[in-house]
């Protein structure tokens, strides 16, 4: 790789299990074939990872069609691609999940084939496309109650205001009070 091109690449070690704030306000991440790797009771928290914290402009998701299994010859039955897979989905249970993920986080998804599509069991592999919404064209579940959260930052911030003035306002007086104490000394001696 050039140089100039090598400055430009910064590899940074984590994991999708938690959120992790270097990754956030990138314009894509894509996890291809990662899904299926993680156990079932973990993708929450690598969706909120990833769509919550992270929350790049778009997401590419590729995840194994588990319908199209029966055209592998050498696959027996019923077994996984892989044996690290924790699951593979059928194009419904993929379209079900990537659906309720876009909708909790803000995003429009779309589907698109990876491969050949098979007219029976559909493609090898199968992708989502989220799109991040504009914030102004939907109500997020999750900063629904913002302005309730703004109004209480603006009145916590209003009220350090007033007290950080009130303190400024009994600085002041007690210099003032000092202040006219010398000037009255001043004027009695």
């Amino acid at each position: 790789m050039p140089e100039r091109q090598a400055e430009r690449v910064r590899l940074i070690q984590g994991s999708l299990a938690y959120g992790d704030a270097r990754l956030t306000g990138y314009d894509a991440a894509v996890l291809s074939e990662v899904v299926e790797h993680v156990d079932p009771p973990r993708l929450p928290a690598l969706e909120h990872a990833v769509f919550a914290v992270a929350r790049p402009g778009h997401v590419l998701v590729t995840t194994p069609n588990a319908e199209y299994n029966v055209r592998w010859e050498s696959l027996p039955a019923g077994r996984s691609r892989h044996p690290d897979h924790r699951f593979e989905w059928d194009r419904a249970q993929f379209r079900a999940w990537a659906e309720q993920v876009a909708e909790r986080h803000g995003y429009r998804v779309g589907f698109r084939p990876v491969g050949d599509e098979d007219p029976e069991v559909g493609p090898p592999t199968q992708m989502a496309v989220f799109e991040a919404e504009p914030a102004h064209h939907r109500e997020d579940p999750r900063t629904a109650g913002a302005d309730k959260t703004a109004d209480k930052t603006a009145s916590r911030d209003a009220s350090w205001d007033a007290s950080r003035d009130a303190h400024k306002d009994v600085n002041a007086d007690a210099h003032n009070d000092v202040n006219v104490d010398e000037e009255t000394k001043e004027e009695g001696a």
